[in-house]
This record gives structure tokens, C-alpha cells and sequence, in this order.
């Protein structure tokens, strides 16, 4: 068994939608990460999702999703299923808060 240390990029993107059409308000391409990679053993996966939406009035709003998924070993899903939920948790309310200031920042958004 054999556990190495790994740097991934997470690139977190805000997007207005109007109309049925996305556009780009923000895309943060420099966030790294360290994370367990694991070689030559049976693994899982565990993923938890969850959501925010704000109503930003005139009929908008605004919605982050966070979802994290983690690789574990077979022995370790519960553990990984309570660490996946309390990340989903920390960043959940802060990135809807952080979108609505950057579409605010960019004029998008009037004071809500």
C-alpha cells in the first residue's frame, strides 16, 4: 500500500445566466490543493453535494453549489462522508456570499 502527496488546481468559476445564456463574471485558475493520491489498491469514492440560493430581488438570484468528492479506502467511507459534508459546509454560505460581492464589484448586481 502505498500513499503520496499531490498538489491538484482548483478553478472555481461564477457565472450570470440571462436568458438561458452563461456568462463569465469570474474564474480563479490559481488555488492549489494538497491531496492524498492512492496506488495499486481497491479504493472508493465519496461525494456530498449541496446548495445555496439567494434571492437578489426584481426576480434574480443568485446560486453556488459546492460539491466535494473524496477518494478513500473501503474501510474509511464513514469518515469520508463526514469530512466531503463539513467541507461542502465551511465553503457553502462564504462562496454564495463571495459571488454575490463579485457580481456586485462588477456592476452586475445593485445593492441586495
Amino acid at each position: 500500500m502505498k500513499l503520496e502527496q499531490e498538489t491538484i488546481t482548483v478553478n472555481r468559476v461564477y457565472s450570470e445566466v440571462k436568458k438561458r445564456k452563461s456568462q463569465e463574471v469570474f474564474n480563479d485558475e490559481d488555488t492549489k490543493v494538497e491531496v492524498r493520491t492512492f496506488s495499486n489498491v481497491p479504493t472508493a469514492s465519496v461525494s456530498f453535494r449541496a446548495g445555496l440560493t439567494k434571492n437578489l430581488g426584481s426576480y434574480n438570484s443568485a446560486t453556488v453549489q459546492v460539491c466535494v468528492t473524496v477518494p478513500t479506502y473501503l474501510e474509511e467511507i464513514d469518515d469520508a462522508v463526514e469530512f466531503a459534508a463539513a467541507k461542502v459546509d465551511e465553503y457553502l454560505a462564504p462562496g454564495l456570499n463571495e459571488f454575490v460581492d463579485i457580481l456586485k464589484e462588477k456592476g452586475l448586481l445593485k445593492d441586495a
